[in-house]
């Protein structure tokens, strides 16, 4: 047998011998490497996607489970997250709907994720926005757009835009449409409220739904026809009416409109109109 067959004998049998040892050295340095880290790595996409060819849907249906076990491993050993987690969070979802744009639960889990736990509604809502833009023909994101600005950013202007948007793509739950134009109302934004619900008729076909739309369309209606009355009362007088019967003896309406709602309409001190329904049935 020559030398080299012996030594090349010698180091296969080495490296079976050392192979367990190694393993658990590679483990041992794989966690305290990700134990340091606090996270897995994901790769940027332009290079995941180079290397998944045509198995982006594959690779972005791992990651997102990768990220879904991540999130679970926290979840189940009581690990504390800290800011560092919430652009992983983002970055992961960026990379996975860079591969797969189309991919709902990815930016669904990772917005809720960055809204609600670590208050990063800014990297949320990019990610909404993204999905907004892609799945044009889903409500889901528009609508989550519009929860996120109205619950934690307090923007109801630009809740109330999302949440039309939300409404005209169709396919949503009922109240999205009364919501909206709820939104617009508080927002003086009587015009757009008043096109949406005539836009929504046009296509309603449940009867009671139509009736819904219909009452609140001429609520609007004449709350926006009180306010323009209201503004000529006060270009007439130099002041506010005190009261929706002042523009009767102004000579501005013959008589008190009814709020089909049941409620009162009343005037605010800036001119606005109201009523004590809010827009919901109190009868």
């Amino acid at each position: 047998m020559s030398l080299t067959r012996l030594f090349s004998g010698f180091c296969l049998i080495l490296l079976i011998a050392l192979c367990p040892v190694s393993q658990k050295f590679l483990e041992k340095k794989r966690s305290s490497i990700l134990e340091k880290s606090g996270m897995g790595y994901v790769i940027p996409s332009k290079f995941t996607a180079l290397a998944s060819l045509e198995f982006k849907g594959i690779v972005s249906d791992f990651l997102y489970l990768k990220i879904a076990t991540y999130i679970g491993g926290t979840i189940i050993n009581k690990e504390m997250m800290n800011r560092n987690h919430a652009d992983y969070f983002y970055n992961a979802a960026d990379i996975i709907t860079d591969l797969d744009p189309w991919f709902w639960d990815a930016y669904l889990m990772n917005s809720m994720i960055l809204a609600w736990d670590f208050n990063r509604v800014d990297l949320a809502n990019k990610l909404l926005k993204k999905a907004t833009n892609y799945r044009t023909w889903d409500f889901n994101p528009p609508y989550y757009l519009g929860f996120n600005n109205y619950y934690f950013l307090k923007d109801n202007g630009t809740a109330s835009q999302y949440l039309m948007e939300a409404a005209r793509r169709g396919g949503g739950p009922s109240f999205l449409v009364p919501l909206a134009t709820r939104l617009l109302v508080h927002q003086n934004n009587l015009t757009p409220a008043i096109l949406l619900l005539e836009e929504q008729l046009k296509t309603t076909q449940d009867p009671l739904m139509m009736k819904h739309l219909q009452t609140r369309l001429k609520t609007i209606i004449t709350l926006d026809k009180l306010e323009k009355k209201v503004k000529e009362y006060k270009k007439r007088y130099g002041r506010f009416p005190e009261k929706i019967s002042d523009l009767i003896s102004g000579k501005l309406i013959e008589n008190l409109p009814e709020d089909p709602y049941g409620g009162e309409f009343y005037i605010l001190t800036n001119g606005r109109v109201f009523t004590t329904s809010k827009l919901r049935f109190i009868r």
